[in-house]
C-alpha cells in the first residue's frame, strides 16, 4: 500500500509542478502576498527566538 501511495504522490507532484511551470509569473504573484501573510511572520519569529 506504501508504495501505491508513493506513486500517486509522485505523479501528483509532477503534475502540479508542470502545471505551476506553464504560468510561473502568474502563480508567483499569486503566491506572494499569501507568502509575505502567512510565512514571514513565522520565520522573523524563529530567527528572532535562534538569535537570543
Amino acid at each position: 500500500m506504501d508504495r501505491k501511495l508513493a506513486a500517486i504522490l509522485a505523479a501528483d507532484v509532477v503534475g502540479y509542478s508542470a502545471l505551476m511551470e506553464r504560468d510561473e509569473a502568474s502563480n508567483s504573484s499569486a503566491f506572494a502576498p499569501d507568502a509575505r501573510n502567512c510565512l514571514s511572520p513565522k520565520l522573523h519569529a524563529t530567527t528572532a527566538v535562534s538569535s537570543s
